[in-house]
């Protein structure tokens, strides 16, 4: 877990555990592939502020607070649900951190995960050859 306090994680995980598994899927496939790229602007005991932003470069500005959230896109302001952005700045609060890229080793069980997505296989393929 990242430098949280108990205070602030007890916010986080309502969170999770109330959005749609489509969303939250969504939410970890983007982080998980590199998509997504979430920056923390603000924390306290109490509260996460950030910006998501995306392969396309469009920025979503998201808060969480005492349990609630808010994130300037149009599902969270017309349909009022809990969108992927928000549910992506909660999970990059929990997610480890990672090792330095150039720190890392292979994998030994030579075992890959592969997402259904064609944008995710492009980009897991760039990876591979290092062309970004």
């Amino acid at each position: 877990m990242t430098n949280i306090s108990e205070s602030l994680f007890s916010h986080l995980v309502p969170i999770l555990q109330s959005v749609s598994p489509e969303r939250l899927q969504k939410a970890v496939a983007g982080i998980v592939s590199g998509e997504y790229r979430v920056t923390v602007t603000q924390q306290t005991d109490q509260e996460v502020h950030g910006v998501m932003v995306n392969e396309a470069g469009q920025e979503y500005r998201c808060s969480i607070i005492a349990g609630s959230a808010a994130c300037a896109c149009k599902d969270a302001q017309y349909r009022h649900v809990l969108c992927k952005h928000i549910v992506a700045l909660a999970l990059a609060m929990i997610r480890p951190p990672r090792p330095h890229r150039a720190s890392q080793g292979r994998r030994s069980s030579g075992l890959r995960l592969v997402w259904s997505r064609p944008m995710l296989l492009q980009q897991e393929r760039r990876q591979q050859t290092g062309a970004y």
